[in-house]
């Protein structure tokens, strides 16, 4: 990553209040530190994001997460993502499809580690998507209140918005069951205030058509867009979540990323 100036200058006093070195925390690469600072714009509040951060990896045990760690859940399709989708804004797509959570098969632990690699891998690999942010489109087809468990509303929204360094500039939710207010009112009390200034309830698909192009939209929710999974799994599976550099010294190096430019 080359940084211009005040970006270089910046990363140096971060590494510096954090590790008292210049060149300290060598877990980070340039990139990673730099998602903390874009996505809190100061160095004190990116030096407290990057604390928790590596508190939260450290206690999950996931200093070195990979794709295989998260792919039987990937493969639910509960959070989808490919760097071609964005919204009219030019701001990365990330899809949630609430109804595909079985809470028989699944637990909210797997979807929170799936969000966390996803978002990571996103932030870590693509520079603009530091840059430009992330939009969530929430898909409720096919919830229903049997799978519902408060827990994994609690830890999504515990890593969003205390863990995780994004730019999130809006959660829209569309297909809304008949009780999600139910739901909602349950899960508003994790929410802070900027995060819940984030949400958008969409009245129907062509709402969500004012935020997101329809050639945007996946085919399976009536878009244009055919999801490429096989390409996506690929990428996914080259990249490497939590840092550029394992938290580990003994760890074998991660495997070379390859950043496509879309």
């Amino acid at each position: 990553m080359s940084a211009d100036p005040a970006t270089a200058e910046n990363l140096r006093l971060l590494r510096s209040s954090l590790s008292g070195s210049e060149t300290g925390l060598q877990h980070h690469s340039d990139r990673s530190l730099s998602r903390f600072l874009r996505s809190k714009k100061t160095v004190d509040k990116a030096a407290a994001l990057v604390l928790a951060y590596d508190a939260f990896v450290s206690e999950k045990g996931w200093q070195n997460l990979t794709f295989a760690d998260v792919e039987k859940t990937f493969e639910n399709k509960i959070t989808v993502c490919c760097p071609d989708m964005r919204d009219r804004e030019g701001r990365t797509i990330v899809w949630t499809r609430i109804g595909n959570f079985n809470k028989n098969t699944m637990k909210p632990e797997d979807v929170q580690k799936l969000m966390f690699f996803t978002m990571d891998w996103l932030t870590t690999t693509y520079e603009r998507v530091q840059k430009d942010g992330v939009v969530i489109v929430g898909d409720w087809t096919g919830f229903s209140m049997f799978n519902f468990t408060p827990a994994l509303p609690k830890l999504i929204l515990h890593t969003a918005q205390n863990i995780l360094p994004i730019r999130l500039k809006a959660a829209c939710h569309v297909n809304q069951a008949s009780f999600f207010n139910v739901v909602f009112g349950i899960i508003t009390p994790f929410m802070g205030a900027k995060f819940r200034s984030r949400i958008r309830l969409m009245k129907d698909m062509d709402d969500l058509r004012n935020v997101v192009d329809n050639s945007m939209i996946p085919t399976e929710m009536g878009g244009q867009f055919s999801f490429p999974y096989d390409q996506v799994r690929d990428l996914m599976g080259k990249g490497k979540s939590h840092t550029d550099n394992p938290l580990n010294p003994a760890a074998a190096p991660p495997p070379q990323r390859t950043v496509v430019h879309m």
